[in-house]
């Protein structure tokens, strides 16, 4: 797996935005390209994907090519309410966003439908407190899980 991400890992490493926001680790469930959508993805409360992720989707979106694994695009926030009048929660929040980046991966990059799927975990998956700025900005993200092969 790693062999295919590299290309991925050298553009993070070679660009200041993307070193900033975009990590890839490995999990018990497969190969994750974690996404901080603060400032990079996103608006505080929205769902619009900005057109300074498109660089960094469009690289994901090239290793997902190459190979057959299937995806899960998984949203999450951080604890606070969201402020948003279209969204009752951070449940609809996060779920839009997992939604609108398949969108996205499928309609502009060409992955099957049928390799991807989306789930939003609102802020029950932090991933540490979420007890300071810095810390609720680290669980604010968008997850590419390349799932491990079960077949």
């Amino acid at each position: 797996a790693w062999q295919v991400i590299k290309p991925l890992q050298n553009y993070i490493e070679e660009t200041p935005a993307a070193k900033k926001s975009v990590s890839v680790y490995v999990d018990k469930r497969g190969l994750v390209v974690s996404l901080l959508t603060d400032k990079v993805m996103f608006e505080p409360g929205r769902a619009e994907i900005k057109p300074e992720a498109y660089p960094v989707m469009t690289r994901i979106a090239g290793v997902l090519r190459s190979i057959a694994n299937e995806v899960r695009v998984e949203g999450h926030t951080c604890n606070l309410p969201t402020r948003s009048a279209v969204f009752a929660s951070n449940w609809e929040l996060s779920t839009t966003r997992a939604t609108n980046v398949i969108r996205y991966m499928t309609e502009q990059q060409g992955i099957p439908a049928d390799r991807l799927s989306a789930a939003g975990y609102a802020d029950t998956r932090p991933l540490g407190p979420n007890d300071t700025d810095a810390h609720r900005r680290q669980n604010r993200r968008v997850d590419f899980v390349i799932l491990n092969e079960t077949k």
